[in-house]
């Protein structure tokens, strides 16, 4: 085999390989919830009568993140401004979703039919709300109607 040019000509057609075809899925159907206690938190949290809130990720129609403090038993919600929101880039491979931004990174296995598995995430909304270092577990990732 030679490093050189072949004089053979080739006409190559484009192909297209679709590995298990599925529905897309609208990343603005995605929310992806933790609970952090309200005593943990230095800035206003939403009225109720719950020692903990909900800090809820939603992927708004510019594609930026919008971060909401929500109390599981009032409701009530207080938005989350954000410094310098980049755009999030959203990667779909069959059921595997990929949102991916400079403060976000998220892997998540989602189908239309059915319940949605959060796989990975990693965000600085932690530090941005000041709150001690550590692990913050998600209580899940749903799949809303938008």
């Amino acid at each position: 085999m030679s490093a050189q040019p072949s004089k053979c000509k080739a006409s190559f057609r484009p192909i297209e390989v679709r590995l298990n075809p599925v529905e897309s899925i609208n990343p603005q159907a995605i929310v992806i919830r933790f609970t952090v206690s309200k005593l943990a938190l230095s800035c206003p949290v939403p009225d109720g009568s719950s020692a903990v809130v909900h800090l809820e990720l939603r992927i708004s129609d510019q594609f930026h993140e919008v971060w909401t403090l929500v109390d599981p038993v009032s409701k009530e919600s207080i938005s989350v401004a954000i410094p310098q929101s980049e755009q999030i880039v959203v990667t779909q491979i069959a059921t595997m979703m990929n949102l991916r931004s400079g403060t976000l990174s998220c892997f998540i296995d989602a189908t239309p039919d059915q319940q949605s598995r959060l796989v990975y995430i990693r965000s600085k909304i932690f530090s941005h709300l000041n709150l001690a270092g550590g692990r913050y577990q998600p209580v899940g990732c749903i799949l809303s109607s938008v």
